[in-house]
Protein backbone atom coordinates (compact mmCIF):
# COMPACT_ATOMS: atom_id res chain seq x y z
CA UNK A 1 0.00 0.00 0.00
CA UNK A 2 1.33 3.56 -0.89
CA UNK A 3 1.56 6.48 1.41
CA UNK A 4 -1.10 8.10 -0.53
CA UNK A 5 -3.46 4.96 -0.23
CA UNK A 6 -2.59 4.49 3.88
CA UNK A 7 -3.08 8.69 4.17
CA UNK A 8 -7.03 8.16 2.08
CA UNK A 9 -7.77 4.52 4.33
CA UNK A 10 -6.81 6.61 7.09
CA UNK A 11 -8.90 9.66 6.51
CA UNK A 12 -11.78 7.63 5.74
CA UNK A 13 -11.45 5.85 9.28
CA UNK A 14 -11.67 9.71 10.57
CA UNK A 15 -14.60 10.14 9.30
CA UNK A 16 -16.45 6.89 9.84
CA UNK A 17 -15.54 6.98 13.02
CA UNK A 18 -16.65 10.23 14.25
CA UNK A 19 -19.65 10.62 16.92
CA UNK A 20 -20.64 13.73 17.91
CA UNK A 21 -20.52 12.68 21.91
CA UNK A 22 -17.30 10.93 22.06
CA UNK A 23 -13.58 11.26 20.83
CA UNK A 24 -12.62 9.59 17.72
CA UNK A 25 -9.12 10.00 18.41
CA UNK A 26 -9.52 7.63 22.03
CA UNK A 27 -11.10 5.56 19.73
CA UNK A 28 -8.54 5.19 17.08
CA UNK A 29 -5.87 4.71 19.61
CA UNK A 30 -7.97 2.27 21.76
CA UNK A 31 -8.05 -0.07 18.43
CA UNK A 32 -4.36 0.68 18.10
CA UNK A 33 -4.13 -0.38 21.51
CA UNK A 34 -5.36 -3.77 21.46
CA UNK A 35 -4.02 -4.80 18.40
CA UNK A 36 -0.57 -3.73 19.77
CA UNK A 37 -1.32 -6.06 23.05
CA UNK A 38 -2.65 -8.73 20.10
CA UNK A 39 1.20 -8.74 18.46
CA UNK A 40 3.15 -8.44 21.79
CA UNK A 41 1.46 -11.23 23.17
CA UNK A 42 1.76 -13.51 20.39
CA UNK A 43 5.50 -12.53 20.00
CA UNK A 44 6.28 -13.15 23.92
CA UNK A 45 4.87 -16.17 23.86
CA UNK A 46 6.99 -17.08 21.06
CA UNK A 47 9.91 -16.01 22.60
CA UNK A 48 11.16 -13.46 20.22
CA UNK A 49 14.25 -12.34 21.76
CA UNK A 50 14.69 -8.35 20.43
CA UNK A 51 11.05 -7.90 21.81
CA UNK A 52 11.34 -8.85 24.96
CA UNK A 53 14.95 -7.79 25.54
CA UNK A 54 13.76 -4.14 25.06
CA UNK A 55 10.86 -4.87 27.30
CA UNK A 56 13.05 -6.41 30.08
CA UNK A 57 15.23 -3.55 30.09
CA UNK A 58 12.26 -0.95 30.20
CA UNK A 59 11.68 -3.01 33.84
CA UNK A 60 8.27 -4.15 31.77
CA UNK A 61 5.45 -2.62 30.67
CA UNK A 62 3.40 0.42 33.03
CA UNK A 63 0.91 -0.63 35.65
CA UNK A 64 -2.28 -0.35 33.06
CA UNK A 65 -0.66 -2.01 30.20
CA UNK A 66 0.55 -4.90 33.21
CA UNK A 67 -2.85 -5.48 33.59
CA UNK A 68 -4.23 -5.36 30.13
CA UNK A 69 -1.73 -8.48 28.65
CA UNK A 70 -2.46 -9.89 32.52
CA UNK A 71 -6.20 -10.02 30.93
CA UNK A 72 -5.84 -10.07 27.68
CA UNK A 73 -2.92 -12.73 27.43
CA UNK A 74 -2.70 -16.83 26.56
CA UNK A 75 -1.56 -17.70 30.10
CA UNK A 76 1.27 -20.14 28.73
CA UNK A 77 2.41 -17.43 26.69
CA UNK A 78 2.50 -14.73 29.63
CA UNK A 79 4.52 -17.24 31.67
CA UNK A 80 7.44 -17.26 29.31
CA UNK A 81 7.75 -13.71 29.78
CA UNK A 82 7.35 -13.53 33.43
CA UNK A 83 9.55 -15.94 33.76
CA UNK A 84 12.48 -13.88 31.72
CA UNK A 85 11.27 -11.21 33.56
CA UNK A 86 11.57 -12.80 36.99
CA UNK A 87 15.11 -13.79 36.18
CA UNK A 88 15.96 -10.19 35.44
CA UNK A 89 14.76 -8.39 38.88
CA UNK A 90 16.37 -11.57 40.68
CA UNK A 91 19.60 -10.82 39.28
CA UNK A 92 19.24 -6.99 39.14
CA UNK A 93 17.07 -6.64 42.08
CA UNK A 94 18.18 -3.16 42.91
CA UNK A 95 17.51 -1.91 38.85
CA UNK A 96 13.96 -2.40 39.76
CA UNK A 97 13.22 -0.64 43.12
CA UNK A 98 11.82 2.22 43.00
CA UNK A 99 11.20 1.98 38.69
CA UNK A 100 8.44 4.11 37.11
CA UNK A 101 8.79 2.25 33.75
CA UNK A 102 8.10 5.25 31.83
CA UNK A 103 9.43 4.06 29.19
CA UNK A 104 6.70 1.22 28.75
CA UNK A 105 7.36 0.28 25.44
CA UNK A 106 3.21 0.37 24.38
CA UNK A 107 3.26 3.73 25.52
CA UNK A 108 6.10 4.72 23.58
CA UNK A 109 4.20 2.50 20.62
CA UNK A 110 0.92 4.50 21.46
CA UNK A 111 2.21 8.18 21.82
CA UNK A 112 4.06 7.91 18.48
CA UNK A 113 1.00 6.52 16.80
CA UNK A 114 -0.78 9.89 18.72
CA UNK A 115 1.22 12.35 17.13
CA UNK A 116 0.79 11.15 13.99
CA UNK A 117 -2.85 10.93 14.35
CA UNK A 118 -3.11 14.81 15.64
CA UNK A 119 -0.75 15.86 12.98
CA UNK A 120 -2.92 14.42 10.76
CA UNK A 121 -6.18 16.14 11.91
CA UNK A 122 -4.27 19.30 12.29
CA UNK A 123 -3.86 19.38 8.14
CA UNK A 124 -7.58 17.29 7.14
CA UNK A 125 -9.24 20.27 9.13
CA UNK A 126 -7.19 23.22 7.24
CA UNK A 127 -7.16 21.62 3.94
CA UNK A 128 -10.38 19.48 3.62
CA UNK A 129 -13.29 21.27 3.05
CA UNK A 130 -15.16 17.84 3.31
CA UNK A 131 -13.78 16.44 6.60
CA UNK A 132 -13.72 20.56 8.20
CA UNK A 133 -17.71 20.37 7.50
CA UNK A 134 -17.74 16.72 8.64
CA UNK A 135 -15.93 17.63 11.82
CA UNK A 136 -17.65 20.82 12.54
CA UNK A 137 -21.13 18.46 11.78
CA UNK A 138 -20.35 15.44 14.26
CA UNK A 139 -16.79 15.45 15.51
CA UNK A 140 -16.12 15.53 19.00
CA UNK A 141 -12.35 15.51 20.74
CA UNK A 142 -11.83 14.66 24.44
CA UNK A 143 -10.54 17.81 26.46
CA UNK A 144 -6.88 15.68 26.67
CA UNK A 145 -6.88 15.88 22.44
CA UNK A 146 -8.45 19.02 22.16
CA UNK A 147 -5.66 20.79 24.37
CA UNK A 148 -3.12 19.11 22.23
CA UNK A 149 -4.58 19.78 18.77
CA UNK A 150 -5.22 23.39 20.16
CA UNK A 151 -1.43 23.98 21.04
CA UNK A 152 -0.97 23.52 17.15
CA UNK A 153 -0.37 25.78 14.88
CA UNK A 154 -3.95 26.59 13.75
CA UNK A 155 -5.30 29.86 12.96
CA UNK A 156 -7.03 31.59 16.07
CA UNK A 157 -10.37 31.61 14.12
CA UNK A 158 -10.15 27.72 13.46
CA UNK A 159 -8.81 27.31 17.41
CA UNK A 160 -11.87 29.16 18.62
CA UNK A 161 -14.13 26.94 16.36
CA UNK A 162 -12.90 23.53 17.52
CA UNK A 163 -13.08 25.07 20.97
CA UNK A 164 -16.88 26.49 20.77
CA UNK A 165 -17.70 23.11 19.13
CA UNK A 166 -16.89 21.11 21.74
CA UNK A 167 -17.82 23.18 24.39
CA UNK A 168 -21.64 23.05 22.86
CA UNK A 169 -21.32 19.62 22.90
CA UNK A 170 -20.31 19.09 26.56
CA UNK A 171 -22.93 21.11 27.23
CA UNK A 172 -25.60 19.36 25.46
CA UNK A 173 -24.57 16.10 27.81
CA UNK A 174 -24.27 18.67 30.55
CA UNK A 175 -28.20 19.21 30.37
CA UNK A 176 -28.56 15.54 29.83
CA UNK A 177 -26.80 15.35 33.68
CA UNK A 178 -29.48 17.56 34.64
CA UNK A 179 -32.29 15.62 33.54
CA UNK A 180 -30.74 11.92 34.24
CA UNK A 181 -30.28 13.72 37.91
CA UNK A 182 -33.92 14.25 38.51
CA UNK A 183 -35.44 10.80 37.70
CA UNK A 184 -34.90 7.19 38.55
CA UNK A 185 -32.27 5.09 35.88
CA UNK A 186 -35.68 3.21 34.37
CA UNK A 187 -37.52 6.66 33.54
CA UNK A 188 -34.66 8.16 31.55
CA UNK A 189 -34.13 8.60 28.02
CA UNK A 190 -31.34 6.35 26.26
CA UNK A 191 -29.43 10.29 25.65
CA UNK A 192 -29.69 10.79 29.56
CA UNK A 193 -28.07 7.50 30.49
CA UNK A 194 -25.02 7.54 27.97
CA UNK A 195 -24.47 11.08 29.73
CA UNK A 196 -22.67 10.02 32.84
CA UNK A 197 -20.09 7.82 30.39
CA UNK A 198 -20.08 10.67 27.67
CA UNK A 199 -18.59 13.57 30.19
CA UNK A 200 -16.55 11.03 31.58
CA UNK A 201 -14.57 10.04 28.32
CA UNK A 202 -14.95 13.74 27.23
CA UNK A 203 -13.25 15.21 30.11
CA UNK A 204 -10.40 12.81 30.89
CA UNK A 205 -10.56 10.85 27.59
CA UNK A 206 -10.13 6.63 26.75
CA UNK A 207 -9.41 4.57 30.15
CA UNK A 208 -5.88 4.12 30.60
CA UNK A 209 -4.67 7.44 28.23
CA UNK A 210 -1.87 9.15 29.66
CA UNK A 211 -2.74 12.71 30.68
Amino acid sequence: MTESEIQSKLRETFIQKMKEKECFLCWMLAHDEFSVLAHVQYEIGRLEKPLIDEVVQAGGFCNHHFHELLRLSNPPYLARFLQRLAEDVIHHKTRFLGLRRADCPLCNSLRKKETEYIAYFHNLFLSDTHFHEKYCDKGSLCLPHLAKVLKSDLPQEEKEKLLNHQMNIIKNIQENLRNLSRKSYYQAEKDEKEAPRQMTLLIVGRYGAEQ
